[in-house]
């Protein structure tokens, strides 16, 4: 919910920039409309457009109240607003090092003391076949006038050996159980281990995949407003459309808000990641030694 009312604070504020941008450019239109410099279509197709640019800003900013309701209900404030920003940051941690850390993720950790504990009963069924060891002694401290003293010492001790030949308990039944119980719990952790290691390396594409399409998407913005400056400089000479403008514009719009959902897919993405790898901290450290987007 955070991230995503910073990705819809960013885009309702170029979707606001639009709406400011057609509302000059149909200004113009029917300026030059009025000096005889321009169809009435011409003019009409720029009110449209900036009646579309001011639609699409309004349910922006629907979208945004809506999700800063959302996030005041989850902190329980009467009305929250995030501080902070979008980022990135170019210089991920390496893959081996992420994946030394999922060693400590809690499931892991979970069934690694479910496989110590099958191991300690692994180890305690095979007891059952070794002997059983016993100490004994005796004293007599008062002889009670018997007879018997003489022919029997006073004190003795002794060490004894129990070891059954037959047995009615299953101890092999036993046996088995529990190593198949701790076959269980050893594959379960390996197969545990191998599946957050997909996920890791899916996730960790993911982000610089994310990252590249944020640097990608930033020369098509500097294409688009050098072509919406040319588009304009050709309208207000009479060489141009207004839908060309419009075009223009729209392509502007179009590329900016894509970069603000790449840097927001980045973001969540390596929250993700570094969560998953148990480097939670590492997090924060990014946020504030990134590059913000604004």
């Amino acid at each position: 919910s955070y991230y995503g009312l910073l990705l819809a604070e960013r885009i309702n504020q170029t979707l606001e920039t639009t709406q400011a941008a057609l509302s000059e450019h149909a200004a113009a239109a029917l300026a030059r409309e009025q000096a005889g410099q321009l169809a009435k279509v011409e003019r009409m197709a720029m009110e449209v457009a900036r009646d579309e640019a001011r639609l699409k800003a309004s349910n922006g900013r629907q979208k945004q109240a809506v999700l800063n309701n959302a996030l005041s209900s989850l902190v329980h404030t009467e009305a929250a607003a995030p501080a902070g920003t979008l980022f990135i940051h170019r210089q991920l941690p390496p893959l081996e090092q992420l994946q030394a850390g999922l060693q400590e993720h809690p499931s892991l950790q979970v069934l690694a003391a479910k496989e110590g504990q099958a191991r300690v009963l692994a180890k305690a069924s095979r007891g059952l076949y070794h002997p059983n060891v016993f100490m004994y002694g005796s004293y007599h401290l008062y002889d009670n006038n018997d007879y018997a003293k003489d022919i029997t010492p006073d004190w003795f001790v002794g060490l004894g050996v129990r070891l059954p030949l037959m047995d009615r308990s299953g101890r092999r039944n036993k046996i088995n159980a529990a190593d198949s119980a701790l076959a269980e719990a050893e594959h379960l952790q390996a197969g545990t281990l191998r599946q957050l290691s997909v996920l890791l390396e899916r996730q960790y594409s993911d982000v610089k995949q994310a990252l590249v399409e944020y640097d990608t998407l930033q020369s098509h913005i500097e294409l688009a407003e050098e072509a919406l400056r040319l588009q304009q400089r050709a309208f207000e000479e009479g060489l141009a459309r207004s839908l060309d403008v419009v075009d223009a514009q729209q392509a502007l719009t179009t590329a900016q808000i894509r970069q603000y959902t790449a840097a927001a897919k980045y973001v969540t993405g390596l929250a993700q990641l570094l969560t998953l790898a148990g480097e939670q901290e590492r997090f924060f450290y990014m946020m504030q030694t990134g590059e913000p987007v604004l």
